[in-house]
C-alpha cells in the first residue's frame, strides 16, 4: 500500500494554505493534478508494472491515439470496459462528431508526431452531467491521462429503476448504484458524499484556523461582482 501523505502535504496543502488567504483554492484540483495522476500514477505504474490505473471519476476521455497497453485490453474495452455501453471510445468519439458542433482546433489540440511525446487524451465531461466531475480534473495536463480509465464516466449514478424500485429493470441502462447493489455492496444505497476529503466531518472554519495566522482570519464581506452590493459578510478564511 501506497503513502502519499507527505507528497500531499507539500503539493496540494501547503499551496492551499497559502492560496486561502486571499483566493478561493481548490484542493480536490490540485489532488488530481499532482497526487493521483502524478506520484500515484507513477507509483502503481512503475511499482506494480500496472498497465494503466481506474479512477471513480465521472469525466470520459477521448483517446486520438492508441496507447501500447490498449493491445491487451483490446477484447476488454469492446466488451464494455466501462459496463454495458459496447465500446466506449467508439461510442464517445461518435457522440463528439455527432453534433455537427466540433470546433476546429479539437483535432489538432495536444497531437504529437513525436513518439516521445504521445499525443494527450482529450478530457470529455461525463455522461452523467449531474454527476460530472471534468471540473476537478481540469487543471491535470492532458499527458497525464495516458494509461488511465474512467470507468463510471459512461454511466449514470442512478438510474430510474434504482431510484423507484428495489428491483431491476432491464429496459434501464445499468447504474453505478445497481451494479453496486447487484455486487451486494453495503454503499450501493449510501448517502453522497462531499465536501474536502482531508477535512471529513470536522468544522472547516475551526480546522483551517489551526493552520492559519489572526491575520487571515478576519472578518471581511460578499460583494456582488455586478452590483457592487455587500450580500453578506464571513469570518476570514
Amino acid at each position: 500500500r501506497g503513502n502519499f501523505s507527505s507528497e500531499y502535504w507539500t503539493e496540494v496543502f501547503d499551496p492551499f494554505l497559502e492560496g486561502i488567504i486571499d483566493t478561493t483554492p481548490n484542493p480536490d484540483m490540485l489532488c488530481n493534478s499532482k497526487i493521483k495522476f502524478g506520484t500515484m500514477k507513477d507509483y502503481a505504474l512503475h511499482r506494480y508494472r500496472a498497465s494503466c490505473i481506474a479512477t471513480g471519476h465521472y469525466a470520459r476521455l477521448w483517446r486520438r491515439q492508441k496507447e501500447e497497453w490498449m493491445d491487451e485490453w483490446t477484447d476488454e474495452i469492446r466488451k464494455g470496459n466501462n459496463c454495458s455501453n459496447g465500446n466506449p471510445l467508439q461510442t464517445l468519439e461518435e457522440e463528439i462528431y455527432s453534433t455537427g458542433k466540433v470546433p476546429n482546433w479539437i483535432d489538432s489540440w495536444g497531437k504529437s508526431t513525436n513518439s516521445k511525446n504521445p499525443t494527450s487524451p482529450l478530457l470529455v465531461v461525463g455522461a452523467d452531467l449531474s454527476k460530472d466531475q471534468s471540473y476537478f480534473l481540469s487543471m491535470t495536463p492532458g499527458i497525464a491521462f495516458k494509461n488511465v480509465l474512467f470507468p463510471l464516466g459512461y454511466l449514470k449514478k442512478t438510474s430510474e429503476s434504482s431510484q423507484n424500485e428495489n428491483t431491476m429493470d432491464d429496459r434501464v441502462l445499468l447504474s453505478v448504484r445497481d451494479i453496486a447493489a447487484q455486487a451486494g455492496l453495503k454503499t450501493a444505497r449510501k448517502k453522497d458524499s462531499s465536501g474536502i476529503c482531508f477535512i471529513g466531518k470536522r468544522c472547516f472554519p475551526e480546522f483551517i484556523s489551526e493552520f492559519l495566522p489572526l491575520a487571515a482570519q478576519q472578518e471581511g464581506d460578499f460583494v456582488c461582482v455586478d452590483t457592487g452590493k455587500i450580500v453578506g459578510t464571513h469570518k476570514g478564511c
